[in-house]
């Protein structure tokens, strides 16, 4: 099961929400007050926060998302900032979370889902889904 926290569950779970921000891989530079301003876009609700449970309640994901609104293709996507799993995950787990993220996406009016990754097991579940794999690539200045 995927939830979709509220702004009191984020305040009520924020440790183990930053848990899965520490642990995962970065995809920009660390900077300073990063934990902040995770905090604040969440509570205001720029971007939202999801746990998966399995049927005993444990957690067993967590996923952090925000909408990308291209302006020069006309199109809003839903973007996936955050996979972070806290306990194996099998093939039906990835599944519900795709197949909610695809709902919530759809209900909001996006055109795609995008994100980046070089984890494995992401990459083949877009693949899976027939989606396109592209390069990102970063920097620091």
């Amino acid at each position: 099961m995927v939830v979709k926290l509220t702004t009191e569950d984020i305040a009520k779970h924020w440790e183990v929400i930053k848990e899965a921000l520490i642990a995962a891989p970065p995809l920009a530079n660390e900077q300073e007050g990063k934990y902040h301003r995770t905090l604040a876009c969440l509570m205001r609700g720029s971007y939202s926060c999801w746990f998966q449970f399995d049927k005993q309640e444990t957690l067993k994901s967590c996923l952090i998302t925000g909408f990308f609104n291209d302006e020069l293709s006309g199109t809003k996507n839903l973007f996936i900032y955050l996979v972070y799993s806290y306990e194996k995950l099998t093939k039906h787990d990835k599944a519900a979370s795709i197949v909610a993220m695809t709902r919530y996406a759809k209900a909001e009016k996006c055109t795609q889902i995008v994100g980046f990754s070089s984890i494995d097991y992401i990459i083949d579940l877009v693949k899976q889904v027939g989606g396109e794999l592209h390069t990102f690539f970063t920097y620091s200045i």
